[in-house]
């Protein structure tokens, strides 16, 4: 009979068949585990659980009746209850009362226990915090414990850090709610920042109050440290949960929302807050207590990942107070003030939920977010060649994330003026000349005192000229054409140098460039006979003399390399040229500006003391590697072959050249110094068009500091004048 006894998995195979049966038959949605069928009956549905199990019994399928349940609303499928009336989900009322009744067994004083009791407190606790995530943190000694058994048939007591977590586990249980939503709830903004620098220390700021902490002395942070980069992050999240419970803005929260949104431009950090776990121990008992404060106080965290250069606490963990304030109009020496307006949070103004625009990735939304109408067909009606254009649609675009952005802004827009659904998709020129004229309009440099400022999130005119760009591929994707034609854009851009002439520009400072001085620097300080150092010596010369974007050098995680994308040991070839001088060729596949199927190549001459092509032997020699593994990569102290993560190889450099007191540099400031070093040296501007791969004059943007050069160029042209 199905579902009461095994035959050989044969059950799994026929299932499908069965499955696919009453597909057919109009049962959907439907899917199945194994043999066991879960079936959904929508709103207008007419059908019962007998015209179900009648559709395939006289076919000869044996149905375990005393196993089904009956059609509701509220429904209890794998150890949870699903109400589908009210959205959420809960524990059984008897399975939280076995877990406590569980802990309680193995909370007994000496209590012993085999490996297979081990292994199911291990079960029940990941079940459980399949809807209770604040567990997570504290699952981890069951799991090192239930993995610690040499023999089956042992009995052992249960270790101190195991009863600590199954104590704050039960302390947890009685605290959370007994049912969840299902629907993803909003994150609740309270402008909170926080970041940490292991030079100096933490900076945070969570409403109207900063604050900042040194390392203690003898606390040392950083790669090879009892404490890393991570662990520091983490810290700082840790504090700013204490300042936001210290100063009572709890209180503030909207009732009912229990998710509080937290940024921090460590992706480790956010990866960790979100998930529940680390693999690192220092991390998860960071982790750990701050979970135990969110139960405390009935919230959940967020995090969302912001460039350094956005971070509003980056100069405060540097300890640059002074720099911190300067940004604010209103900043006095206290330890507390209010954000200005355009150091906040892009996402201060939020998205309204809808149907047309789920939850998703911004690489998806392109994809995912649709409009009320139907768009013209792009194909014949052939199934073959609708499938075909699908998937080119897909794949036209190499990276979808960066649309993402602009698409989401447009939406916001919408919302603020209440632009119907039937109207953005397909949008008028109208509606998106009115958009960009939002979105780069500050209401701080005009006079619009009829308009709430808190309507407005400026931006320069040249992103609103990308969020164009994004709104125009989304209508692409989504089978319309472009809605704006080449005079429209001239238009747009007509008004938005118009804004540019009236606002003034609102830019960032440029990027600082990497110089000759820096890199000799890090050279001095940095251990070429360390694994660690190494690599990071050699992705410094290589980005600076080859004019190498970072994103080239490093790679996002460890789990983001791929060899068919960055650059492996096989890619790096030595060889001579026609003077007999010695480079190396890196063979770049999925270059930024390449074509499909195009290798981009970077060429690396000799440079004396900072030489690349020795810091490529150096790397070769202090970490060998096969022709497959990662160029730029280092050894753990376990011996594995790691890639070098751009957000390591930052701060090592940035340790060095922040103490030296040069400031933060950026993954650019590589590409950029060298480029501005071979202009100021009298290089041909097409060479290093060439070196760079630019494919425009683009190159020139790069130039820095070019007072510091000109008399090369332009000095004493008149000196072989007689007047």
């Amino acid at each position: 009979m199905f579902g009461l006894r095994s035959s050989a998995g044969v059950f799994g195979s026929v299932a499908d068949m069965l499955l696919a049966i009453y597909r057919a038959a109009g049962f959907d949605p439907i899917c199945k585990w194994v043999d066991d069928f879960l079936v959904i009956q929508l709103p207008g549905q007419t059908w019962t659980e007998d015209d179900f199990i009648a559709l395939t019994a006289r076919l000869g399928v044996p149905w375990a009746t005393e196993k089904t349940r009956k059609l509701a609303s509220r429904q209890q499928y794998i150890g949870f209850v699903w109400d589908l009336e009210a959205k959420s989900v809960s524990l059984p009322s008897e399975k939280l009362e076995d877990i406590h009744a569980l802990l309680g067994d193995w909370l007994r004083p000496r209590a012993r226990f085999t490996m297979r009791e081990a292994a199911r407190l291990h079960g029940k606790l990941i079940h459980v915090s399949c809807i209770y995530p604040l567990l997570r943190p504290f699952i981890r000694s069951a799991s090192r414990f239930a993995s610690s058994y040499r023999d089956p048939r042992a009995h052992l007591h249960v270790p101190g850090a195991l009863s600590q977590d199954l104590r704050q586990i039960s302390r947890l249980l009685k605290k959370l709610p007994a049912e969840l939503p299902l629907e993803e709830e909003s994150a609740w903004d309270v402008h909170w920042w926080g970041d940490a620098s292991t030079s100096f220390g933490i900076g945070v700021s969570v409403g109207e109050f900063w604050n900042v902490w040194t390392w203690a002395p003898g606390v040392s942070v950083g790669p090879k440290q009892r404490y890393d980069i991570g662990w520091a992050e983490a810290v700082a999240v840790e504090l700013g949960l204490l300042s936001l419970v210290f100063h009572g803005l709890l209180a503030q929260r909207p009732a009912a929302q229990a998710k509080v949104l937290v940024r921090s431009d460590n992706l480790p950090v956010v990866s960790i807050l979100n998930s529940g776990r680390s693999r690192s121990q220092t991390s998860n008992d960071v982790l750990r207590r701050i979970y135990g404060a969110c139960a405390e106080n009935a919230i959940h965290l967020h995090a969302v990942h912001v460039p350094s250069r956005d971070n509003v606490t980056d100069a405060l963990s540097r300890g640059d107070i002074v720099g911190f304030l300067a940004g604010f109009p209103q900043a006095t020496t206290r330890s507390s003030m209010p954000l200005p307006s355009h150091l906040t949070s892009s996402e201060r103004l939020q998205l309204r939920p809808s149907s047309l625009r789920p939850p998703c990735k911004a690489d998806q939304r392109i994809f995912r977010w649709r409009g009320v109408h139907t768009p013209p067909p792009t194909t014949i009606d052939v199934p073959i060649l609708q499938r075909i254009a699908s998937l080119a649609s897909a794949y036209s675009l190499r990276d979808a994330s960066s649309y993402g952005s602009g698409i989401r802004k447009f939406h916001i827009f919408c919302d603020v003026f209440s632009v119907p659904e039937a109207d953005r998709l397909p949008a008028s020129f109208a509606l998106l000349n009115s958009f960009a004229l939002w979105a780069a309009t500050d209401p701080s440099r005009m006079d619009l005192a009829d308009q709430p400022a808190s309507q407005f999130e400026t931006v320069e005119p040249t992103t609103v000229r990308k969020y164009l760009s994004a709104v125009a591929a989304w209508h692409v994707a989504q089978g319309w054409p472009d809605p704006l034609s080449k005079e429209d854009h001239e238009r747009i851009h007509w008004h938005l140098r118009g804004l540019e002439n009236l606002q003034g520009s609102r830019r960032r400072p440029p990027r600082p460039p990497i110089t000759l001085r820096m890199l000799a620097a890090l050279q001095a300080e940095l251990d070429l006979s360390d694994p660690f150092d190494a690599c990071v010596w050699a992705i410094a010369c290589c980005a600076f003399w080859g004019l190498m974007r970072f994103g080239e050098v490093t790679v996002k995680s460890r789990a983001a390399f791929d060899p068919d994308k960055h650059l492996t040991r096989g890619d790096a070839d030595f060889d001579f040229d026609l003077d007999g001088k010695p480079f190396f060729r890196l063979n770049l596949r999925a270059a930024k500006t390449a074509q499909p199927g195009e290798v981009q190549q970077v060429f690396l001459a000799e440079q004396g003391l900072l030489c690349p092509q020795q810091a490529l032997f150096n790397l070769a020699r202090v970490v060998p590697a096969g022709a497959s593994a990662p160029l730029f990569s280092w050894r753990d102290s376990r011996g594995a072959v790691r890639p070098m993560v751009r957000e390591r190889a930052l701060e090592r450099i940035n340790e060095i050249l922040s103490r030296r007191g040069w400031g933060t540099m950026f993954g650019h400031s590589f590409r950029i110094g060298g480029a501005s070093f071979l202009l100021g040296q009298g290089v041909s501007p097409e060479v290093v068009r060439i070196l760079g791969r630019w494919r425009s004059l683009a190159y020139e943007a790069y130039i820095r500091a070019f007072e510091q050069v000109s008399s090369r160029h332009v000095g004493h042209l008149a000196d072989g004048f007689a007047f």
